[in-house]
């Protein structure tokens, strides 16, 4: 290693007509230490800052691709007059929203940025980041006249009891073994899948709050709401304090036309 030198430089300073002679050195050792722990400091409280709006940039990213995926409903119901079933003619719902082809790619709509399994080449349209509400749009609904579950109708928007508690599509995983909160390092973060059951399992669609302990939800009503987990785990989404009093029974959906 090169020592610094402390031999003296002279850098002439030109005033007026005298001319100057100044000393001059180079920086010490301690002097180097120091303004290397400075910066280590300030990029170890920076750090948190960046990842943190990073990761608020990815909710938001989310929230839009739930906005987006809203307006292709309502551009679907328009057609059709009916939430699209979980699977019709070999398609499942989020390739008839946004009609494509069996085999096609799908949308990027359907991925949300945090999705810790992002490989879409490999992934199909059941592996997308949201889920649908399959018991309260479409596979099975619960009858208003006798409470006693129906046979798969699609729901028309004037068949729900109270479209502001009815969720469409949420962030979701499936298949995930023991990992069931965000923070958890000890699997990999679960794979989205594309419908949800009313009921916690773990080998099945849940909503999975994904965003720190935050699930995303498109209300049928067309909101997007950042829905806090109550302990940032996949299974308090089902507590009453989260979502379920709309999936114990006590709320019901939607009025099938025939019961």
């Amino acid at each position: 290693m090169k020592k610094l030198s402390h031999e003296p430089c002279y850098l002439n300073v030109a005033t007026r007509s005298d001319v100057k002679s100044v000393w001059c050195r180079g920086f010490t050792l301690i002097e180097m230490l120091v303004v290397i722990a400075i910066l280590a400091l300030l990029m170890s409280l920076i750090l948190p800052v960046v990842k943190k709006s990073l990761a608020k940039g990815r909710a938001v990213a989310c929230m839009s691709n739930l906005h987006q995926n809203g307006v292709a409903f309502m551009t679907y119901i328009a057609d059709n007059r009916a939430f699209p079933p979980l699977e019709k003619d070999g398609l499942d719902w989020g390739e008839l929203i946004y009609n494509t082809a069996d085999g096609d790619p799908v949308s990027s709509a359907l991925f949300c940025p945090e999705d810790a399994q992002k490989q879409r080449s490999t992934r199909g349209a059941r592996q997308i980041s949201y889920a649908y509400n399959w018991i309260g749009l479409s596979g099975q609904g619960r009858s208003k006249v006798n409470n006693s579950l129906v046979p798969a109708t699609p729901v028309d928007l004037t068949m729900l009891d109270d479209p502001a508690e009815t969720v469409v599509l949420m962030d979701a995983g499936i298949n995930n073994g023991i990992h069931v909160t965000p923070s958890d390092t000890r699997g990999k973060a679960p794979v989205g899948y594309f419908y949800c059951r009313p009921w916690f399992d773990k080998w099945n669609g849940y909503p999975y709050p994904r965003h720190n302990g935050v699930c995303n939800i498109l209300w049928a009503d067309g909101r997007v709401q950042a829905f806090v987990a109550p302990d940032g785990t996949a299974e308090s989404m089902y507590s009453d304090e989260a979502l379920g009093h709309l999936w114990n029974n006590k709320v019901n959906h939607w009025t099938p036309s025939q019961p």
